[in-house]
């Protein structure tokens, strides 16, 4: 029974770590391809196709019942879209304002590199500790006791806010070169084969090493909670 629940955990802790890149990238371009087959113009397209992960931030703000400030900032970024798209009729800038949420974000990991805990502590704990309640606890112990900890931390956040900005300016130099038509596909495009790059990378860049240094955490948990 414990190890069907575990099992639960750990599925569940994977599809939250990847539900944004299915609502925030796929299914909004999907939507934006269906509705432009359809015949409806560019500018509604995308702005339809901008309201699934729209929703998803202020379901994201509801739910926890305090701000989320990620949350937040992709929300204000959709709306700040409208008002641009209603005065300048551009659906090109619909298309890059997700590189100013990426530039922010990116900023954000650099600038978290030399806090107690970075952006990376937040973002690799879901997959790493699978929701677990024990490694949870071991994954804030780490990051209070254990230098080599922090520093995988520090190098992982400068690694990840360099290449969302790199990401951001890749986006933005497509949807300056391509048609709308052709850039929401290339876009998208280039965001997951660059992501995909950067989580392949982070492994031995650190990830592989943070992992070892839970597993024995935890190990060293049980085994003083073990009766002698």
């Amino acid at each position: 029974m414990q190890a069907t629940s575990t099992r639960h955990t750990e599925r569940g802790a994977a599809l939250q770590a990847l539900s944004p890149l299915v609502f925030d990238v796929l299914v909004p371009v999907g939507l934006y391809y269906l509705l432009s087959a359809m015949g409806v113009a560019d500018t509604p397209a995308l702005v339809a196709a901008g309201i699934v992960p729209f929703l998803r931030s202020v379901r994201g703000v509801l739910r926890r019942g305090r701000p989320d400030y990620l949350a937040v900032m992709m929300a204000a970024l959709f709306i700040l879209s409208l008002i641009f798209v209603a005065f300048t009729g551009s659906p090109k800038f619909v298309l890059v304002k997700e590189s100013f949420g990426t530039v922010v974000i990116g900023l954000w990991s650099l600038g978290s590199a030399w806090m107690a805990r970075p952006m990376t502590f937040y973002t690799a704990r879901p997959f790493l500790t699978k929701g677990q309640p024990a490694a949870l606890r071991c994954w804030d112990h780490l990051a209070e006791t254990s230098a080599e900890f922090r520093s995988i931390q520090r190098r992982l956040a400068i690694f990840w806010g360099t290449g969302l900005l790199a990401e951001a300016a890749v986006r933005i130099g497509i949807v300056e070169r391509y048609p709308v038509h052709t850039a929401a596909g290339l876009v998208t495009a280039a965001t997951v084969v660059i992501i995909g790059i950067l989580c392949l990378l982070s492994g031995p860049l650190g990830g592989v090493r943070l992992q070892r240094l839970l597993a024995s955490e935890l190990a060293t948990r049980q085994t003083e909670g073990s009766p002698s």
